[in-house]
């Protein structure tokens, strides 16, 4: 699962939209000077790991979240179409994250505890 990078933003104008939104409405994020598009693709980037092998540590696993939550303000902020663009971009890697939350296929089992 890999975004593809013009997906939302080979449009400058969103682009500047959507920096200026952040600009003037999350001032103190965390996460105010990185470049929205480079967010969604982290974001994706982030779930491909985790569903994989996630080598990071809390910090890093911490910072996934943010840049879903920085996705989801910025979402929330906009009106649509824009708005509804990003949700769609952002849905099949939430719904892999999603799964890989509940399934207990990989869920640590303690020594001796039996599969299933």
């Amino acid at each position: 699962m890999k975004l593809k990078k013009g997906c939302l933003f080979s449009h400058t104008q969103r682009q500047e939209q959507i920096a200026e939104l952040i600009k003037s409405k999350l001032p103190q994020h965390s996460l105010p000077d990185v470049e929205f598009g480079s967010l969604l693709l982290d974001w994706s980037d982030f779930v491909t790991e985790c569903e994989y092998v996630f080598d990071g540590d809390l910090w890093e696993y911490r910072q996934g979240l943010k840049i879903r939550d920085m996705i989801a303000t910025v979402a929330e902020l906009l009106e649509d179409p824009l708005a509804e663009k990003i949700r769609s971009i952002v849905s099949e890697p939430d719904e892999i994250f999603r799964k890989n939350l509940v399934d207990s296929s990989k869920t640590p089992r303690h020594p001796g505890q039996p599969v299933g």
